[in-house]
């Protein structure tokens, strides 16, 4: 493995394309829409919840005592329409970030950053991958839904299939099964080859839910976000796919109900075995949100006795890492600058 481990957040995927929306944008994004379609109430605000999008979700997600069971159920269809709504929302930014471009890796990516960092994302996505004659290839674990670090990754010259990128057994389109890639300190194949970890799901990613038999994740579609352009569905298979949803894990505080799907906890235990045997984690773009209990949980058991090299914006956001694992193991070089992840890249990435 290798004995650096990359962290992306919100802030990584709107560094390459300014179009691609934080959580604080996607809830007056969502909301709005939601009071469109009348699923909400005209006089709705997030004012009422801080303007917190993360903190509603949970109102939602959880049962609350003063509730009705009728108003507890019309709560739970409310969230199952908003965490809809996100997914055809960062779906529909990313697919307005792409085009096909002249360059080659970019045809072969599919990724347009901006210009004036495009250079800097291909070397960091070429270092992904692993260079010709590197003894290690990165681990990058991702909360966000987009398909950017893959994208980066192939156009970095990583020459398997999509797939072989992600560590839990999918069903392939068509219906081939891919067994997954195993997770072990030993494991030389896993330290020759780039891994991307979505720990909240993926938009290319579906499944049938927690409570249904079939807890498969069905890939999509490589280089299609949009399942409905996947091989799987222009072969004719709408029927067989009309029961599965996209795989993405809301922001809400508890989320347990969603790791109750085998493939998706396991991405959990590969992360924290490949942030146990780092020495570095890189946080790109990401803040420890504090309404997440399992993030915060997770990285006070598996952060501490590593340096964590933070590159934000906002300093502010780092500071909850620094009651985790202590001041003197935050590395703040690359925060606060209008640019940190390309100032990062440009000084960091060989």
């Amino acid at each position: 493995m290798s004995d650096q481990v990359y962290v992306l957040g919100a802030g990584f995927s709107k560094a390459i394309d300014h179009h691609m929306p934080t959580t604080l944008e996607l809830g007056e994004t969502i909301t709005e829409s939601l009071r469109q379609t009348q699923h909400l109430q005209q006089d709705f605000s997030l004012e009422r919840y801080d303007k917190d999008f993360e903190l509603w979700l949970s109102y939602l997600a959880n049962d609350q005592p003063w509730l009705t069971t009728e108003e507890q159920l019309k709560n739970k269809i409310l969230l199952g329409k908003a965490t809809t709504a996100v997914g055809d929302e960062v779906r529909q930014r990313e697919l307005n970030a792409t085009y096909w471009a002249e360059d080659e890796a970019f045809v072969h990516g599919g990724l347009s950053p901006n210009a004036d960092t495009r250079g800097e994302f291909t070397r960091l996505g070429a270092h992904w991958a692993g260079r010709p004659g590197a003894l290690t290839a990165c681990t990058v674990i991702t909360f966000n839904y987009d398909t950017f670090a893959e994208r980066l990754i192939m156009m970095g010259g990583y020459d398997k299939d999509w797939h072989h990128l992600y560590v839990p057994p999918l069903v392939l389109p068509g219906g081939a099964f891919w067994p997954g890639r195993s997770f072990r300190q030993d494991d030389s194949f896993d330290s020759l080859h780039a891994a991307v970890l979505k720990l909240h799901g993926s938009l290319n990613w579906k499944s049938a839910g927690p409570d249904r038999p079939d807890q498969n994740i069905h890939l999509t579609g490589s280089a299609a976000p949009d399942w409905r352009s996947s091989e799987g569905y222009r072969d004719g298979l709408e029927f067989a796919w009309s029961y599965l949803q996209t795989l993405i894990v809301p922001p809400t505080a508890m989320k347990s109900a969603y790791y109750a799907i085998p493939a998706l906890a396991h991405q959990w235990t590969a992360a924290r075995e490949a942030i146990r045997t780092a020495t570095k984690v890189i946080m790109l773009g990401y803040s420890l949100p504090p309404t997440d209990q399992a993030v915060h949980a997770f990285f006070a058991e598996t952060l501490p006795g590593r340096e964590v090299v933070f590159v934000n914006r906002r300093k502010d956001d780092g500071l909850r890492l620094v009651d985790i694992v202590g001041a003197k193991n935050v590395n703040f070089k690359y925060t606060g600058t209008p640019n940190p992840i390309p100032d990062y890249i440009r000084a960091e990435v060989p």
